[in-house]
């Protein structure tokens, strides 16, 4: 009995033991790669991250019919704190990654004035 509990036991601990970057098919290790789409009321934004830290958001306009903004951006993902920085040339803007698996990317906006806005996105 005692043997059985042992095998029950180090078959759950190595289960539970993975990599940081299982849900990264890129392979950065940062989970967040990839392109991801946040919808609202008057269209969609493409966000991708690329590995190396760089990025472009698209933003779609379903009245127009037509993408209305492309921006390139850089960022940071600091895994162990679950901050994500986005420079868009001289302005930063601060999230927190509530959660991110191979399909969805929770994220919560922190504004300076302490605004936060809840976003949650898929992944094309």
């Amino acid at each position: 009995m005692l043997m059985l509990l042992l095998v029950v036991t180090m078959s759950v601990a190595v289960a539970g033991c993975s990599s940081d970057d299982d849900d990264d098919e890129n392979g950065s290790g940062t989970g967040i790669t990839g392109t991801w789409r946040y919808s609202f009321e008057e269209g969609y934004m493409l966000i991708t991250f690329n590995s190396g830290g760089r990025g472009l958001q698209r933003e779609y306009d379903s009245y127009s019919g037509e993408w209305i903004d492309q921006e390139a951006f850089s960022y940071f993902y600091d895994g162990e704190s679950g901050m994500l920085t986005i420079l868009f040339g001289d302005d930063t803007e601060l999230y927190e990654v509530l959660s991110v698996t191979s399909t969805a990317l929770s994220l919560r906006y922190i504004g300076d004035d302490g605004y936060y806005e809840l976003m949650h996105l898929t992944r094309q």
